[in-house]
């Protein structure tokens, strides 16, 4: 009981980083509970965002490696934040707050989610990722062989 008391804190103060970066109150956050009783949680991050990464590589990821942890929470990562899209034609153009270099961590992390199993693998990757973002398409491969991954 106390753990999931500990993991139900970190996650309400996840909700406060993140109603910042998503202009939402924290009230609306807070009565955000699935269907099946867990604790539900929208994280819309930005790779290269400061605040972002030391939530993610600190808290977030003692939560995601806490026994019970998606028990207790529905947790869904967007690595787009504060990007902006532009529809130029039949194109998009992207702009992301943090330059070009945050739009590709983002791609890159999107791109992993939305082609592998979300809990066992394309979360794990793009939490890896940010473990480095001094240079996306280096760190992206050292993940994609730690988790056994195509990078082409």
């Amino acid at each position: 009981m106390l753990r999931q008391a500990l993991i139900a804190g970190l996650i309400l103060t996840s909700i406060v980083m993140v109603s910042y970066y998503h202009q939402q109150t924290i009230s609306d956050n807070l009565q955000r509970v699935a269907a099946d009783g867990k604790v539900k949680v929208d994280l819309y991050s930005e790779s290269l965002c400061p605040d972002c990464l030391a939530f993610i590589t600190k808290s977030l990821k003692t939560a995601v490696n806490t026994k019970d942890f998606w028990k207790i929470c529905e947790f869904n990562f967007y690595p787009y934040g504060n990007g902006k899209r532009v529809q130029n034609g039949s194109s998009w153009a992207f702009t992301c707050q943090h330059g070009v270099k945050e739009c590709q961590g983002n791609l890159i992390e999107a791109c992993a989610i939305r082609k592998y199993d979300y809990y066992t693998l394309g979360l794990p990757f793009a939490l890896c990722l940010e473990d480095n973002t001094t240079d996306f398409t280096a760190q992206g491969q050292r993940c994609a062989s730690k988790y056994g991954l195509s990078w082409a």
